[in-house]
């Protein structure tokens, strides 16, 4: 159920950046996956191309950016980075 919810919440905040920006379609997403964020980055991977079929990230790469420091301040976050929209 929390993947869900993550991916649920990322996707969220994608299509509102796609939408700041007029965007028919994103072609990429690149997200910060912290080392205690609750999902690893394949099955975040996995969870997302689910997520985003019939939405405007739907065959969009996603990049993962993970951190391995499991004591940093953002240690449990997944932070969207930023899209690139067509």
């Amino acid at each position: 159920m929390r993947e869900t919810s993550i991916v649920t919440n990322l996707l969220r905040e994608v299509e509102a950046m796609a939408a700041d920006q007029d965007a028919e379609r994103v072609v990429a997403v690149t997200v910060r996956l912290g080392a205690r964020a609750g999902i690893t980055p394949a099955r975040l991977r996995e969870r997302f191309i689910e997520a985003a079929r019939d939405s405007l990230a739907e065959d969009a790469t996603l990049e993962i950016i993970a951190e391995s420091n499991p004591s940093a301040p953002t240690a449990e976050h997944i932070r969207l980075e930023g899209i690139e929209a067509a």
